[in-house]
């Protein structure tokens, strides 16, 4: 029951919600602070009995405990939501000019956190909302499955609002240069063939990155500023195949497949890519294994402790 009322236990629920359980857990541990500092104070008014005053001195030493116990929390929250990959199976060593994470990297997620890898147990259920209008990247990768387009085409969203500027695509590279994005930013594919020419390729959703890059290892969702668009239908890929040349009259390629969800797109300038959040697969990351992170909630008992 203590696991329960305290937030440490193995709800379904947490599965999904590392930030949101640290919230809870933070709560209660202040209201538990609360109560100890009015039991010390109402044990010291009491004056000339010895038993307050040891109840009083016990109480304080608690504290200690209390503190390695909101440690131990903040560490398993850290370990979920400010995840690390630790790289294993590179073809190359990664070799980092800076190693402060750019500004645009929000964070790297770890696997079992993926939309896939919903139970749909107590609380640890894919999004109902249809559609869905949440365009946080965090809840796009955690809430939805591969498939999942965040948004309509990009002619049918200038349609719906002719103000709209960002867009959210997904890539697919490899963990080496997952690596160096992270610490960096987003390089743009030069080396033919390119059918939108040469920038930085994304899909409309996770499952249609497969076929399309090179390189796999790791996936990246992102929000990208779009600017000028060019739309290209499949007769119209002469225009801009293998070249940037006409980078000054758009900043974007899109590229309307007769097949909506089988669009992609390409932004000519890395400053067009805002924000990103990296995943990288399990062969090629080996550190929630190593920690147990995926068999977390495996012996949960009674649905939740």
């Amino acid at each position: 029951m203590h696991r329960l009322f305290s937030f440490n236990c193995n709800c379904p629920c947490y599965r999904a919600r590392p930030r949101l359980r640290f919230q809870l857990q933070l709560v209660f541990l202040v209201l538990v602070s609360l109560v100890r500092i009015s039991t010390i104070i109402f044990c010291m008014v009491i004056r000339h009995h010895i038993t307050t005053k040891s109840l009083a001195v016990v109480v304080g030493i608690s504290f200690f405990f209390l503190l390695l116990n909101s440690l131990l929390h903040y560490y398993h929250y850290r370990e979920w939501w400010h995840y690390k990959p630790n790289f294993v199976r590179l073809e190359q060593k990664i070799i980092l000019c800076n190693t402060t994470l750019s500004t645009k990297h929000k964070r790297d997620l770890p696997y079992p956190l993926l939309g896939n890898m919903r139970t749909s147990k107590h609380g640890d259920k894919l999004c109902t909302n249809k559609p869905c209008t949440n365009r946080e990247l965090e809840h796009i990768l955690v809430f939805h499955l591969d498939d999942h387009q965040p948004q309509p085409r990009w002619s049918e969203l200038k349609r719906l609002n002719p103000s709209a500027d960002t867009y959210i695509g997904f890539h697919r590279t490899s963990a080496h240069a997952a690596a160096s994005v992270a610490h960096s930013y987003m390089h743009s594919s030069i080396k033919p063939p390119q059918m939108l020419g040469f920038g930085i390729y994304f899909a409309r959703s996770i499952e249609n990155t497969l076929g399309k890059a090179r390189f796999k290892g790791a996936i990246m969702a992102a929000k990208i500023r779009m600017g000028n668009v060019k739309e290209v239908t499949l007769n119209e890929l002469n225009i801009v195949r293998n070249t940037d040349e006409r980078h000054p009259e758009f900043d974007t390629v899109y590229y309307n497949h007769k097949e909506d969800h089988r669009d992609q797109f390409c932004v000519y300038d890395e400053k067009q890519v805002l924000k990103w959040i990296i995943v990288v697969d399990q062969l090629h990351d080996d550190k929630f294994s190593d920690n147990e992170m995926d068999s977390e909630f495996d012996d949960t008992k009674c649905y939740c402790i």
